[in-house]
């Protein structure tokens, strides 16, 4: 017989348990205590979870703390979100700002705000238009980045790498003004097919690179073509 779990609604300030339930939902503040393994856990509030999270939906729009791992088929930030363990799910999406102090695996990553992965970023897709930091490697299968602001990753890994100036005019016009550079930052990219423009970097290697505008890189490595924006002067080595 299936087990029949039912609801935790949390509206004012509270401590509560941990546990299993169908949907958990926090308008209020809320203190849980221990692990939480639900359907559907949405924080419009303020909640603390002292554990570890497993949900199919999660949806963050207010402020919520996870003190340990949190496993989730999809996960819409929207809000604030502070995870100190990992974050294994298909999807996250970060309108909002998520600050995650361990590894981020996922399916498809889409940032429209503001992340900050403090080890590695691995998935399937990685689709960035907004600002975000990773500690570690980023390696998916494609990646795509529009760049708002300072975008910042130690090590890039992928098939498709795709970095463009984001074509926003009152961004750009923002950052000029509080000279901030739309820029990514990054030691190494590696991967088939390669475009970047506004990057800095010390090596970059594929097969097939092109090395758009706004770009200081140190070494470009290529096994078939390479393609430099005309003022740009960086040394280049084929890869027999």
């Amino acid at each position: 017989m299936e087990e029949k779990l039912g609801n935790l609604n949390v509206s004012g300030a509270g401590s509560v348990s941990g546990g299993k339930y169908n949907e958990v939902k926090v308008s209020g503040a809320a203190s849980i205590d221990g692990d939480i393994e639900c359907n559907i856990l949405k924080s419009s509030g303020a909640s603390d979870i002292k554990g570890n999270v497993k949900a199919a939906v999660v949806e963050v729009s207010g402020a919520s703390n996870i003190k340990g791992d949190l496993e989730s088929q999809e996960i819409t930030v929207s809000g604030a979100s502070n995870i100190k363990g990992n974050v294994t799910t298909g999807k996250i999406k970060i309108s909002g700002s998520s600050d995650i102090k361990g590894n981020l695996h996922a399916e498809e990553v889409e940032i429209r705000g503001a992340a900050n992965i403090k080890q590695n970023c691995d998935a399937e897709n990685f689709n960035a238009k907004g600002a975000f930091e990773i500690g570690g490697l980023l390696n998916a299968g494609t990646v795509e980045i529009e760049i708002f602001g300072k975008c910042r990753v130690k090590e890039i890994g992928g098939e498709k790498i795709n970095v463009r100036k984001s074509n926003n005019n009152i961004i750009g016009i923002v950052m000029s003004i509080f000279s901030f550079k739309e820029k990514l930052i990054t030691e190494t990219i590696e991967g088939d097919e390669i475009y970047i423009e506004n990057t800095n970097a010390k090596i970059v290697r594929g097969n097939n690179v092109v090395i758009g505008p706004n770009c200081e890189i140190e070494t470009v490595e290529y096994r078939n073509t390479i393609k430099i924006d005309g003022d740009l002067k960086i040394n280049t080595k084929k890869i027999e």
